[in-house]
């Protein structure tokens, strides 16, 4: 299960935003943001942002189990 930060960081990567705007509009740090995408991306178990979308946009019940 993915935490309130990390449900937070998703909802601004489906939004297309990068690390810098992440890190803008929730006003955390930038090794914030990496620290939870990290997290994400090992919790759905993908290698990157394009894959995690990817895995979002086609089967977003696997990932948000």
């Amino acid at each position: 299960h993915f935490s309130v930060n990390e449900h937070r960081i998703i909802e601004e990567m489906m939004l297309g935003n990068n690390i810098d705007d992440i890190s803008n509009n929730l006003n955390i740090t930038i090794s914030t943001v990496r620290y939870h995408k990290n997290n994400i991306f090992k919790k759905a178990g993908v290698k990157n942002t394009v894959e995690f979308i990817y895995q979002m946009n086609n089967t977003p019940e696997i990932i948000l189990r």
